[in-house]
C-alpha cells in the first residue's frame, strides 16, 4: 500500500507540488516541505529555500570560477538551511572539509529528514547566528571558499550586510580565497543589495555580479 501511495505521489508531483509537512519555527516562522517533480523542496513565506532551485543557484555561482579543485581544502557555508548547497559543493570538492552554519535547528533537522543532510561525512554542522559564529572563530582559521545564503524568507538582517560582517568574512579567507553571497534582487531589495555590493568593492580587490532573477549572486575575490 505504501509503495502504491508513493507511486501516486511521484506521478502527481509532476503536475502540482505535493504538500508533505509544515513546521513552525520561532526563527523562520512556517517552514513548508513540498514534493515536486520527485524532489523535496522547502519554502518560507512562499520563497524556496532548499531544493532544485537552490542547487541551480549555487551551480551558477560556481561556474567558471578560477579555483584549482585540489586546493580547496576548507569551505564555509553561512545559511546552511536544509543543505542543498552541500550536495553541489561536495560533488565538486569531495576532499574538502565543509562547515555549515545555520541559526535555525528546525531547518537543520528538516534537512536531515528530507535532504540527506546528515549523510555527508566531511560536513561539520554548527547551529549559530552567522555573525556571532564569525566573531568567535579562531583568528587563525581560514577558508578557501565561503558562501552565504542568509535569508529569512526573502529578508536578510542588516547586520549581515554591514562593513563589520564583510571584514569578518575577509579576515577568514585564505589568500586568493573567494566569497560568494546570494541576495534578493526584487525591486524592494535592490537598494540594500546594491549598497552591499558597494561595501564589498571597498574591501575586496575584485567583485563580480551575476543576475539570476529574482536574485543577485555576488562573487568577491581576495588578493
Amino acid at each position: 500500500m505504501r509503495s502504491v501511495k508513493k507511486l501516486i505521489n511521484d506521478l502527481l508531483s509532476f503536475f502540482i507540488p505535493q504538500h508533505i509537512e509544515t513546521v513552525n519555527s520561532p526563527i523562520n516562522g512556517k517552514i513548508r516541505i513540498d514534493y515536486y517533480r520527485r524532489q523535496y523542496r522547502s519554502s518560507v513565506g512562499g520563497y524556496w529555500q532548499s531544493g532544485e532551485y537552490a542547487k541551480r543557484t549555487i551551480k551558477t555561482a560556481l561556474r567558471d570560477l578560477p579555483i584549482n579543485l585540489g586546493k580547496v581544502k576548507k569551505i564555509l557555508i553561512l545559511g546552511l538551511g536544509c543543505g542543498s548547497m552541500v550536495e553541489v559543493l561536495n560533488s565538486l570538492h569531495p576532499n574538502s572539509q565543509i562547515t555549515g552554519v545555520d541559526i535555525d535547528q528546525i531547518m537543520i533537522d528538516l534537512g536531515k529528514k528530507y535532504f540527506n543532510l546528515g549523510k555527508t561525512k566531511n560536513l561539520k554542522i554548527v547551529t549559530s547566528d552567522a555573525f556571532v559564529y564569525l566573531q568567535k572563530m579562531n583568528r587563525h582559521e581560514f577558508f578557501d571558499l565561503a558562501v552565504s545564503d542568509l535569508f529569512i524568507g526573502c529578508d536578510t538582517a542588516s547586520l549581515l550586510e554591514s562593513k563589520q560582517f564583510i571584514k569578518l568574512i575577509y579576515d577568514h579567507l585564505s589568500p586568493g580565497g573567494i566569497y560568494i553571497s546570494n541576495h534578493s534582487y526584487l525591486k524592494k531589495y535592490q537598494p540594500q543589495t546594491d549598497l552591499f555590493v558597494s561595501l564589498l568593492r571597498k574591501q575586496f580587490h575584485r567583485v563580480e555580479t551575476i543576475l539570476k532573477k529574482p536574485n543577485l549572486i555576488i562573487r568577491s575575490f581576495r588578493d
